[in-house]
């Protein structure tokens, strides 16, 4: 039996993911976001542009040159996944909603110690992920050393859709348009090809002397102009934030606060 479209709901394509780490593998995103942490927290100072001109010359803010050296990540939480059409409910202790346009790998083979040159073949396809964000908790969370926590941690935080594309559908997957859209307005546009590192790197070093498992999901991190707060622009509750990348399709989810 075929149903259309329009009379079906999809779900996340791997609503449980064996493992979901989200990576640093865009990095001229990062330089952006840095200065942008450095403009929050001087604009708590008398003279802002003073303090944003000391914060930046302290190299607080200032890329990390391990991150063009290595695939940097942190484990998320693999079970707050949620699918295309759903709602997503903004925590209540949260006030600043913002989206993260990424997109991930797939792991379809179990391996360890992979080569470089095997790395594609344990690759069973790419989707898009929306890393959801709460910048008004996660921000400060950010100055202990230990990550974003309950900045990215709620329920169905980690956008996975609208399907799992297989490599041969896409042809040169560091070759797609990636699109960010919040009620119908393109608030950013990049591609693939900017990845600094490549999910093939990140099998290849998540793989050393241990194995990375079928079901696993690898995250790209934020394509450049892929979040609101990058931009300079927040979110509203009711709003429709569409992520399109090229061949895969559209993961769409509308922000709604908590009751």
């Amino acid at each position: 039996m075929v149903f259309a479209r329009t009379d079906i709901r999809l779900l996340a394509p791997l609503p449980r993911p064996t493992r979901l780490r989200d990576c640093s593998l865009f990095l001229e995103h990062m330089d952006v976001v840095l200065a942008r942490m450095a403009r929050e927290a001087a604009a708590k100072e008398a003279d802002p542009e003073a303090a944003y001109q000391r914060l930046m010359s302290s190299g607080k803010y200032t890329l990390n040159p391990l991150f063009k050296k290595t695939c940097v990540y942190y484990n998320a939480d693999h079970t707050s996944v949620s699918g295309t059409d759903t709602e997503i409910v903004w925590p209540s202790y949260s006030s600043w909603m913002d989206f993260e346009l990424e997109w991930a790998c797939v792991i379809g083979r179990t391996g360890k110690n992979i080569p470089r040159e095997k790395a594609s073949e344990h690759i069973f396809g790419f989707t898009i992920l929306n890393d959801w964000s709460a910048r008004d908790v996660q921000l400060p969370l950010m100055d202990t050393m230990l990550g974003p926590g309950e900045g990215k941690d709620f329920t169905g935080s980690w956008g996975l859709g609208p399907c799992i594309a297989t490599p041969d559908e896409l042809g040169d997957p560091y070759h797609l348009v990636m699109t960010a859209k919040v009620n119908g307005e393109e608030w950013t546009r990049g591609t693939t090809g900017s990845m600094h590192h490549r999910f093939e790197d990140a099998i290849v070093q998540f793989s050393r002397e241990k194995s990375i498992l079928a079901g696993e999901v690898i995250g790209s991190g934020t394509v450049l102009g892929g979040c609101g707060f990058e931009l300079g622009r927040r979110l509203q509750a009711g709003d429709v934030v569409e992520l399109e990348i090229e061949r895969i399709g559209v993961l769409r989810n509308r922000v709604v606060r908590a009751a």
